[in-house]
């Protein structure tokens, strides 16, 4: 009787199969699914999350079942999940280990220690107050005030074991960081937004420029072979202030040459002949972290 009163279950996720590609899953009930030996018999569960959020949790992980009518288990299902129980479980959270063991009642698995408290995991993840979106591995979305983070590889190593998975990787993480507000720059000018690309490579590209690549790969956007050609062919960007440096010198060495006679190669300082003929000089004008095609 009591099992007809209740309206959420928690169940194991058994299959996550949807020919029909509406996310859709199948669990077993406690009590009124034990005899549906085979899955292929039991009910779809359909997602309450909508749509534009795509999150499917795994097999094995915990979802809840909430159904349309209290005890109409051959009626709509729906679930809520996968229940995640800490940061340290976002890419598997076993149902029957560890995804109970911040909720009342048989726990199996007591809980880890808060991630908060150790001072190598700063940064890795969201503030209580920020809006988020994160995924199982190694990337996120995080909204703060007047802030907005696209980070990738911000955490060292994410599929390490549970009690260092979180460390925040200071070496070499890639992310876009936006903010609003009330700036100055190195010239004590004012200014209100920034935008900041950061990576070990930045690649700015487009699909109608001068060097053309492949940029639409369906699968990854950019396939690893064409990244390497990338690296190859796509043109450095120049140190501004540098270019800016060599060319006055040009000038004025351009300006003020002389000839001993005519038709004589012009006559220059062994500093001005070396600024304007060392390769390897000019070649340090050029970015090898960025590139545009």
């Amino acid at each position: 009787m009591e099992q007809e009163k209740t309206l959420i279950y928690m169940c194991p996720v058994l299959y996550v199969t949807d020919n029909s590609d509406g996310l859709r899953i199948k669990v077993r009930i406690p009590y009124y699914d034990d005899n549906t030996v085979s899955i292929n018999d039991l009910p779809y569960a359909f997602p309450l999350l909508p749509k534009f959020m795509h999150v499917n949790p795994k097999v094995g992980e915990m979802v809840l079942i909430i159904l349309q009518n209290t005890g109409a288990t051959n009626g709509n299902r729906f679930f809520i999940g996968p229940v995640i129980s800490q940061p340290q479980k976002m890419n598997f959270d076993a149902y029957d280990y560890s995804a109970q063991s911040l909720l009342n009642g048989n726990i199996i698995s007591a809980p880890l220690t808060a991630p908060s408290l150790d001072p190598d995991n700063r940064g890795t993840l969201p503030d209580r107050e920020d809006i988020a979106i994160e995924g199982r591995g190694n990337s996120d979305i995080i909204l703060k005030d007047s802030e907005l983070r696209i980070r990738c590889g911000h955490k060292v190593n994410s599929y390490a074991f549970t009690d260092n998975c979180l460390k925040f990787n200071k070496e070499d993480p890639s992310y876009v960081q936006m903010k609003y507000g009330k700036m100055k720059d190195a010239k004590n000018n004012d200014f209100s937004s920034v935008v900041n690309v950061v990576g070990d490579r930045i690649n700015l590209l487009s699909h109608d420029s001068k060097t053309h690549f492949e940029l639409s790969d369906p699968e990854k956007l950019i396939t690893d072979e064409e990244m390497a050609n990338i690296f190859q062919k796509a043109h450095q960007l120049p140190y501004g202030d540098e270019l800016i440096a060599f060319l006055k010198d040009f000038i004025r060495i351009f300006l003020n040459h002389t000839h001993p006679f005519a038709m004589d190669k012009p006559k220059l300082k062994q500093p001005d002949l070396e600024r304007l003929t060392t390769k390897s000089h000019l070649d340090e004008m050029l970015s090898d972290s960025i590139r545009i095609n």
